[in-house]
C-alpha cells in the first residue's frame, strides 16, 4: 500500500514526509520507492523492479556455479596433488 502511495507522487514533499514519520520509515526510503516506480513506468533510466530481480537471481546463479566448479576442480586433483590428465583415473594411474 505504501509503494502504491509513493508511486502516486513524483517527488518528496512535505505531505510525503508527514507520510513517512506517521508510518515510521526515512524520508530517503519514501524517496527510493518514488525513483524506482518511476523507473517501472519508464520515466527514468535504470534498471526497473523486473530486470533487478533477474540480475539478483543470475548472481546468485553464478555464484552457485563457481562454488560447484571449484569443488569439482578439487575433486579433480589426485593424490599426487596435480590434477588429472587426458587417459588418467585418479585410482589407477594411467588408463590405455
Amino acid at each position: 500500500m505504501l509503494k502504491e502511495t509513493a508511486d502516486a507522487w513524483s517527488t518528496i514533499s512535505p505531505r510525503s514526509m508527514l507520510l513517512t514519520a506517521a508510518v515510521g520509515i526515512a524520508d530517503q526510503t519514501l524517496h527510493n520507492w518514488i525513483k524506482q516506480a518511476e523507473t517501472d513506468r519508464g520515466e527514468r533510466e535504470g534498471l526497473t523492479t523486473q530486470e533487478r530481480e533477474e540480475l539478483r537471481r543470475l548472481r546468485r546463479k553464478n555464484k552457485s556455479l563457481r562454488e560447484e566448479r571449484e569443488i569439482l576442480k578439487k575433486a579433480a586433483v589426485g593424490s599426487t596433488g596435480e590434477r588429472n590428465g587426458l587417459g588418467q583415473c585418479s585410482s589407477r594411474g594411467a588408463v590405455a
